[in-house]
């Protein structure tokens, strides 16, 4: 059996689905109540709502919960939050939930912990060469703070009798409904209005959905080492510049989007002037990821970023 944790949220939703489609028995767990369409899924599905704040769950309870499961898929974190205890909810829900959720695994006899990380454990400021797994991590946002302490607590920890750990560190996720910037781009490039990204010649790593969930399967599948720890950076097959992905959302959309080519130094100084620096770094900036030690170790999952992004426009028809 897998256990996904965060089940209604956009990764582990689509890790449910996944699971599904490979005739995998599913424990999902979720703050939110299961939709209709998964409730008569037989044996397949079990959906448990463990009400609005999984730290409302002890340690006992988690042993209980997840007695019986092979696999557990840890997606279940806070990520955007803007309040004054902004840094305490992201260190309760994504720190101290993964420790708590990974010791009860390791007691229930869960045989792997697959962890979602993310690659703002990097930050967000231009670098060169791209971040291999072994790079130097940032204590930037309150975000990145909290998924550091988790990774250390898994990297930290001693294995025995056999347990897997496999943390990933996707960049930004995409595809249809998928939250955050990109499809705040993507809906920009739908909306037939003038944009200034016709000569960005940066690039990017992304990762659509499908990559991510290809990755993380592949991970679910492979053989077990004797208390191996393993770090990945799931990534499409290549980086792309924002003219690149605004244009290949526009083929999606069978219509070219209005792109001017403005000058990158005053559409920097134009965002920085209305308090918009992290924007501009993320439409401006290189800023890449290195897979190779995923494609290295044998996954072949990864897409063709440019089809994504053109699949993404037609969904926005």
């Amino acid at each position: 059996m897998i256990a996904i944790t965060g089940a209604s949220g956009y990764i582990g939703a689509h890790c449910v689905s996944e699971a599904l489609r490979r005739e995998r028995r599913v424990l999902a767990l979720s703050t939110q109540p299961a939709r209709s369409a998964l409730i008569n899924r037989g044996d397949q599905l079990r959906w448990q709502f463990v009400g609005e704040h999984y730290n409302t769950l002890d340690h006992h309870e988690w042993v209980a919960r997840l007695t019986g499961v092979e696999t557990l898929i840890h997606c279940a974190a806070r990520v955007h939050q803007t309040s004054h205890d902004a840094a305490a909810l992201m260190q309760r829900d994504n720190a101290l939930l993964t420790k708590t959720v990974a010791t009860a695994a390791r007691e229930a006899g869960v045989a792997r912990f697959v962890f979602l990380s993310s690659a703002a454990v990097f930050g967000d400021a231009v670098n060169l060469p791209a971040y291999s797994v072994n790079a130097s991590r940032i204590q930037g946002s309150a975000y990145a703070c909290s998924k550091i302490e988790a990774e250390d607590f898994l990297l930290q920890r001693q294995r025995s009798q056999g347990e897997a750990i496999e943390i990933l560190r996707p960049p930004v996720v995409y595809g249809r409904d998928a939250p955050g910037n990109m499809m705040r781009l993507a809906k920009w490039a739908a909306s037939g209005y003038p944009l200034p990204f016709g000569a960005i010649q940066n690039r990017r790593s992304i990762v659509s959905i499908r990559s991510l969930v290809n990755a993380i399967f592949w991970c679910v599948e492979r053989p077990i080492g004797n208390g191996s720890i393993n770090v990945w950076h799931p990534t499409d097959r290549e980086p792309l510049s924002t003219t690149q992905i605004v244009n290949a959302i526009g083929r999606g959309l069978k219509r070219a989007p209005k792109n001017a080519a403005a000058p990158s130094a005053l559409l920097r100084a134009a965002l920085i002037a209305t308090g918009q620096r992290r924007i501009a770094r993320q439409l401006l900036d290189s800023w890449e990821l290195d897979s190779s030690a995923l494609i290295d170790a044998g996954f072949s999952g990864a897409m063709d970023a440019e089809i994504e992004l053109e699949l993404l426009g037609r969904s926005l028809r």
